[in-house]
């Protein structure tokens, strides 16, 4: 049985709520904070969405580009939805909006990554597959801080363009060419984890469900597999193959199908889970407690690494002071008596 002094993964509603009191609030100090991951995903998605809200407004009322002679319709052939987020004055509130969007999407990964772990601790999925899932959530994250600079990089002269283009679009493009990458990565990892680790099955959906979500996944995969070749050939002035208007019609297609699938279905997904699921959705407990005291005792340990560990672990075995609860995994089974916590170091 696997306790964390780092966090802990209560099961909702609790069975005995009187043992463990929580808050959803970071400005309640007084209990243990509580983090359901997805909300914390339907937020990102939702601060996406402000801000391409935000860009349509600002660009519509107050910039006097031609959208309909950007030098995006000139190489892809089409307008979508970023074309609102690169022309003033949208782009100069643009990279700061999608800087607070991307620290969400962090928050998101580091509490699906404690969940992940809880799960591998516990023997729910594989070392093996635990590792790669968090490699996934690296790149994610990853890709996320690249994707920035296509907001803070506008293709084309504020002066229009001549039907031309240089290493502007291409630093425009390549960073979205990672994010798509970096969903992908999302949907994937997120299949992973919901299938091995049998979250969903304990959330009670059917086995079509599942199946469902896996053609959802395969399908993203092949618009990306497609659109990224697509955007690379369109940028080299279509030296890979040749394009004509109905091409240009049908790469338009999938670029609307591309934000179906990246956009609109993942919030969609997560806020059932929240509106229909949400009592048995897995809430991750933080409770933190730190003193100087351990600090300075572990700086006055020995200089060997091996004993630096065995003495810091023997020292604070016997500083056991007040007891403190802070949660338990999947319910109040590991609660069963009172459990003496490190009073000094507890975190």
């Amino acid at each position: 049985r696997f306790y964390s002094r780092f966090f802990t993964l209560p099961r909702r509603p609790d069975p005995e709520p009187e043992r463990i009191a929580m808050t959803n609030s970071v400005f309640n100090a007084d209990q243990p904070l509580a983090i359901t991951v997805e909300t914390l995903r339907l937020y990102a998605y939702v601060g996406f969405f402000v801000t391409i809200l935000i860009a349509v407004i600002l660009t519509k009322l107050f910039s006097d580009k031609n959208l309909d002679d950007s030098l995006l319709k000139v190489v892809f052939g089409y307008n979508n939805i970023c074309i609102y987020l690169d022309y003033a004055p949208a782009n100069y509130v643009v990279p700061s909006l999608l800087a607070g969007v991307c620290m969400i999407f962090h928050a998101w990964n580091i509490a699906f990554w404690m969940r992940l772990r809880v799960d591998a601790q516990e023997d729910r999925i594989s070392d093996k597959l635990y590792r790669w899932i968090t490699r996934m959530k690296i790149f994610e994250s990853i890709s996320m801080i690249i994707f920035i600079t296509s907001a803070a990089v506008s293709p084309e002269d504020d002066d229009g363009h001549d039907g031309t283009w240089d290493e502007r679009m291409w630093i425009h493009t390549v960073p979205f060419l990672f994010l798509q990458l970096g969903l992908l990565s999302m949907a994937a990892s997120s299949t992973l984890h919901g299938t091995y680790s049998g979250y969903w099955n304990r959330l009670g959906f059917p086995d079509w469900t599942i199946h469902l979500v896996y053609f959802y996944v395969i399908s993203f995969a092949l618009i990306i597999l497609y659109k990224i070749p697509a955007t690379l050939n369109s940028l080299t002035a279509a030296k890979l193959w040749d394009v004509s208007p109905s091409l240009n019609k049908f790469n338009h297609a999938v670029d609307i199908m591309f934000f179906l699938w990246a956009g609109v279905a993942p919030p969609l997904k997560t806020g059932y889970l929240l509106w229909f699921k949400g009592y048995k959705l897995d809430v991750i407990v933080l409770g933190i407690t730190a003193k100087a005291k351990l600090a300075v005792s572990l700086r006055k340990s020995p200089d060997d690494g091996k004993d630096n560990k065995k003495y810091a672990s023997i020292h604070m075995d016997d500083q056991k002071g007040e007891t403190e609860r802070i949660g338990t995994t999947r319910g109040t089974e590991h609660l069963g008596g009172s459990e003496a916590i490190n009073g000094d170091h507890t975190i």
